[in-house]
């Protein structure tokens, strides 16, 4: 992205906008502000601790200064009712994604682990109406008269960690007898939970959707809330082991890791962590590992 900028690819670009997350990308954002690149530059400066009545009026006050700074961008009114419908199209997109999920591991929905983590990214750059138009036809197409086994022929397992920047990983998962479950990575399943409230201030509604969804580890509601959520999913959908890929130097997942992997082992869910460093990947090593530890798994 910053290669991009810097050789002139993104000039067409109107704003660029930085959310509040790890230091990588404050520091992008830093040297974007500083260096003039393409676009009004956009700070959402979201708190970190999440849990306080001060971080939630905080935050709602820097969504609305964001609307108000878009507004003045394109010279347009806010209107809180094109809010409200925004909202509510997503709730649709985040429902047509739990439906996949779970249609692709009751064996209702013919799929791979790689093709539901395409459908997971595409559904966060598309146009929700568009998205909404193309999923529809996919699941018509992929579901099946006759529900097989599905994954219970495999051992699931959850992925969890930053993003996921070796696609590959879910077919080699599925060569070892494995499948994945349920995707916590940033790029996954995460942003599936809960519904905007239909019903009173559109602010107050979409400010509380973001600070209780399920969290981020850059973000922090608790000691407990990470691991809290990962044996969850665990127990919600069965797996028989948990899967991390951590991008390396990502230091959030770096510093939840060592407590999530304890309060996995006390609970006998066996695990296995990968780090990746993006753009050189070793699949060999990584297809060693992956086999090594589902025959862990299968064996239990």
């Amino acid at each position: 992205l910053l290669d991009d900028a810097l050789s002139g690819r993104l000039d067409f670009l109107d704003a660029m906008v930085f959310p509040h997350t790890c230091d990588t990308m404050q520091r992008l954002s830093d040297i974007w502000r500083v260096n003039q690149l393409p676009g009004n530059h956009i700070d959402i400066d979201l708190p970190a601790v999440l849990t306080t009545p001060a971080a939630r009026s905080y935050a709602q006050r820097v969504y609305r200064n964001f609307a108000d700074t878009l507004s003045d961008l394109v010279g347009g009114t806010f209107d809180e009712e094109r809010l409200r419908n925004a909202a509510t199209l997503y709730d649709r997109v985040r429902n047509r994604l739990r439906s996949v999920v779970n249609g692709r591991n009751e064996g209702r929905i013919a799929a791979s682990g790689s093709e539901i983590a395409d459908i997971l990214k595409t559904a966060s750059v598309l146009d929700p109406e568009v998205f909404l138009e193309g999923i529809d036809a996919w699941i018509r197409e992929r579901t099946v008269a006759e529900p097989s086994s599905g994954s219970s022929n495999r051992r699931g397992v959850v992925l969890s960690g930053s993003q996921c920047a070796f696609p590959d990983l879910y077919r080699i998962i599925e060569d070892a007898g494995g499948c994945v479950v349920a995707d916590d990575s940033c790029t996954g399943m995460r942003n599936t939970g809960g519904a905007v409230e239909e019903n009173g201030d559109p602010w107050s509604n979409l400010t509380a959707w973001y600070l209780e969804r399920v969290p981020c580890p850059a973000k922090h509601r608790g000691l407990d809330a990470r691991s809290d959520h990962l044996m969850g999913l665990v127990r919600e959908f069965g797996a028989a082991g948990v899967v991390f890929v951590h991008l390396k130097f990502c230091d959030p997942h770096g510093f939840d890791y060592p407590d999530i992997k304890a309060k996995l082992d006390e609970a006998g869910i066996p695990s296995l962590r990968i780090e990746i460093d993006e753009g050189v990947i070793g699949e060999g090593q990584v297809s060693t590992r992956i086999q090594a530890f589902m025959e862990t798994v299968i064996g239990r």
